[in-house]
């Protein structure tokens, strides 16, 4: 009887072992698709998730994730979740500026009375001071070398600029990742200067070439500088803040951001490479300010803020646009990966143009407003390497390249029509490149 239940009883500890085996088979199979070690794939379906926020892909051959105390990735990213990540960039962009000439060495004699000095006779009576008998006037006559001294291209060509790009996004489990981001350029500032010293050191035989002149015309007696510039001639007879100027600087700034809402939609996956699509909408705020400054100061070298004239050229264009695109990624090995990004643009560009004139002081100006609409078709290339050192840590470096159609531009800022502000505005083509690095984090 005991040995009938024994056996009994071996028989039925079998039974149950074998209906147990294939349950914790299958669950030791789950277990090793929800938490990938270093001999599989991570999960694909967080590739979806656009800009740094993409799959650490992995081969045989790569390491297993090391632990990092930080609250970033889970045992189920396909399931998604929220995304962040930071970019530092170094771009450079399109210098609309043309070689208009602003200024020239020298002066114009407005009522003649400082030729007819310098064509007059020189009397030394045995005493008190030398005389000048004036010779023949000839008002309007340009004394100097009329040699440029300043345009608007010696700001200097473009150079880079630091920035910054932040991305904040959500990825849904369907494998579509929607994000926002904004992207912001240091503001770019280019210089020059011009003042009574010429490249040459050598200022004429009657110091004129150490004179300033622009041809602004049409201005009111505020802006007529101070009276006695010279040590012959008339007082104001080198009329005007712009006439037998010391000093004349000029200043360019741009100023370049962008905002996206962004979608990656998949298309089509493998282990090692997939397609996507990306749908969005941009805006993009793009600010140009040519500045102009000048000084005219009396025989003394003393000037006050009525003897500064200042003129600014502001350019505003405020892009608005849905984009569309398609992007691929490639897996490489070890960690590594590399993508190309497409996206194109159509954007409705409102423009606003602003020239003036003004005082230091501000008491009086001339100003110009004007607003202007146009389309402005972008495209805008990437190509990227990325680096997935553990799970929910992405690293990318790569190139960016936007081209932007019909902007508009003021090519040649300045307007020397002090009573009717008349500068020129024109579409201009723009490119953006520059490198981009960054790190992103899934949560």
């Amino acid at each position: 009887m005991r040995t009938t239940t024994g056996r009994l009883a071996l028989l039925l500890t079998m039974g149950v072992a074998l209906a147990l085996a294939p349950k914790a088979v299958r669950a030791q199979d789950a277990d090793t698709k929800t938490a990938p070690t270093g001999a599989r794939a991570q999960d694909a379906d967080i590739r979806q998730a656009p800009l740094l926020v993409r799959a650490q892909d992995a081969d045989t051959d790569a390491p297993s994730d090391p632990e990092i105390p930080l609250p970033i990735g889970h045992q189920h990213m396909e399931k998604g979740g929220f995304y962040a990540a930071g970019e530092f960039l170094f771009f450079r962009q399109t210098d609309p500026l043309k070689n208009q000439v602003i200024a020239v060495r020298g002066l114009l004699d407005f009522d003649g009375s400082i030729t007819a000095d310098l064509n007059g006779t020189l009397v030394n009576p045995n005493t008190g001071t030398p005389v000048i008998i004036p010779g023949q006037a000839k008002p309007g006559t340009f004394i100097g070398s009329m040699a440029t001294a300043l345009s608007a291209q010696d700001v200097g060509p473009s150079s880079y600029e630091p920035g910054w790009r932040l991305t904040l996004g959500w990825k849904f489990a369907s494998g579509i990742a929607l994000d926002f981001s904004w992207m912001s350029l240091v503001e770019n500032k280019y210089a020059a200067v011009a003042t009574l010293v010429p490249p040459s050191l050598n200022p004429g035989p009657i110091l004129a070439d150490s004179f300033l002149f622009s041809p602004v015309y049409n201005f009111p007696n505020d802006f007529a500088g101070p009276p006695n510039k010279l040590a012959i001639g008339n007082p104001n007879a080198a009329y005007g803040i712009w006439n037998a100027a010391s000093v004349m600087s000029i200043q360019f700034v741009q100023r370049f951001t962008e905002y996206d809402i962004n979608s990656r939609i998949p298309i089509f996956e493998t282990d090692y490479c997939r397609t996507y699509g990306l749908l969005g909408f941009r805006h993009v705020d793009m600010w140009e300010n040519f500045s102009w400054r000048t000084v005219a100061e009396d025989f003394n070298g003393q000037a006050d803020q009525t003897d500064v004239a200042i003129y600014n050229n502001i350019v505003s264009n405020q892009m608005y646009g849905p984009t569309i695109g398609f992007g691929t990624e490639m897996y490489l090995s070890h960690g590594f990966s590399i993508s190309a990004d497409l996206r194109e643009a159509t954007m409705i560009d409102f423009v606003r143009e602003i020239a003036k004139y003004y005082r230091a002081d501000f008491v009086t100006q001339s100003k110009r407003s004007k607003k202007d609409y146009t389309i402005v078709p972008e495209l805008d290339g990437q190509f990227n390497v990325w680096w997935y050192p553990a799970s929910g840590i992405q690293v990318r470096v790569g190139y960016d390249l936007m081209t932007f159609f019909n902007t508009i531009s003021s090519p040649d800022p300045v307007s020397f029509n002090y009573g009717g502000l008349d500068p020129q505005y024109k579409s201009t083509f723009r490119y953006f490149d520059g490198f981009q690095a960054g790190i992103g984090f899934i949560f």
